[in-house]
């Protein structure tokens, strides 16, 4: 009882905080960092409080090998997987057959994705470190990186952030080959802010338990959404650094967003000419919302670095671009095999 209190108190705070974070952040001086701190402190308070459960979502993280058919012990090549903001955990359902039936060793990363995403690049080097020194002697001649969306983020401040890759990174002979960015939003999405329905997406999609209603919570209490906002601190600090020159980067845009710039228009030409104007106006704003700009989630100018050796341009939305439950094939796939299979990785 006690739990469903508090967690409805926390649960309502965040749907205020999100309808509210351009006047919560004026109101409090601009400081992203205490609600930082006070949605963390929230989740260490749970942590405290129900540590069993929070042993059992612990469970569900980490680097977990792909259950496929293929050989994992003559793969000389690995393939991790990382998805991205409140997942429900089949994005890579068309994309892993694929990489196993061509003989990569196929890895997912599964971590907290509503957790700050340091914290999870920090996680991810902390699995990686224990499983290429658990599987010394079948080490990889190269590892490929893949993520989707947020992922992207987290693989990139793995690759780059001095603490937790260290010089390796930028040594002839680190292990990593590449990083493909699919949809990820290097420079931020407006649109990844309001996040409560992927949020419940995210859980409805998951089996309901004891733990229901503090996975909630174990999953990260949405301080990535603050790091998702264009020029937040983190996607600053991310953007000043650079990218290492001997690790291939890609990044694959969808440009295939449901709505219509051009229809938009012409269904309010014929109301208020103002109302027309503003259809341009919100196309500058968040151009992740219309077809050609973006993918309905991340535009191609927040997906594009200019130290990225390639970028590529799909008819697809955010989910669509990599995960199709119909049978058709994502079109990130075809890609992302091309690259693996062209020796330029």
């Amino acid at each position: 009882m006690t739990a469903s209190l508090l967690f409805s108190g926390w649960f309502f705070y965040a749907i205020y905080a999100e309808r509210n974070q351009g006047a919560t952040t004026d109101r409090i001086g601009g400081s992203a960092e205490i609600s930082t701190r006070l949605r963390e402190d929230a989740r260490d308070w749970f942590r405290r409080h129900f540590p069993e459960s929070a042993a059992r979502a612990a469970e569900n993280y980490g680097i977990f090998q792909y259950e496929g058919t293929g050989d994992i012990e003559t793969a000389d090549e690995w393939i991790l997987l990382a998805h991205g903001l409140d997942e429900p955990g089949n994005i890579w359902g068309n994309l892993a057959p694929v990489l196993d039936a061509g003989g990569y060793r196929v890895l997912e990363f599964c971590y907290p994705n509503d957790q700050a995403i340091h914290e999870s690049a920090r996680f991810l080097a902390d699995q990686m470190s224990a499983l290429l020194a658990a599987d010394f002697e079948t080490r990889p001649s190269g590892i490929h990186l893949i993520g989707h969306s947020m992922g992207g983020l987290v693989l990139r401040d793995f690759l780059t952030h001095e603490a937790l890759y260290p010089q390796a990174t930028w040594k002839d002979n680190t292990p990593v080959r590449s990083l493909i960015q699919i949809a990820t939003p290097n420079h931020g999405s407006w649109l990844a802010t309001y996040r409560l329905p992927a949020e419940l997406r995210d859980h409805l999609f998951k089996d309901f338990g004891p733990d229901a209603i503090l996975n909630m919570i174990w999953d990260g209490t949405g301080v990535a959404q603050i790091d998702l906002k264009p020029e937040s601190s983190f996607l600053t600090n991310l953007n000043f650094r650079p990218f290492p020159k001997n690790i291939y980067w890609v990044g694959i845009a969808g440009i295939g967003s449901p709505v219509n710039l051009a229809s938009l228009k012409d269904g309010l030409v014929d109301k208020l000419e103002d109302l027309s104007d503003s259809a341009h106006s919100l196309n500058d704003t968040f151009p992740e919302l219309f077809k050609g700009t973006g993918d309905g989630c991340v535009s191609i100018d927040s997906l594009r670095c200019e130290e990225m050796d390639e970028v590529f341009l799909v008819e697809a939305t955010h989910r669509n671009i990599i995960r199709s439950p119909r049978g058709s094939t994502p079109p990130a796939i075809p890609i992302v095999m091309e690259l693996l299979s062209s020796g330029q990785l």
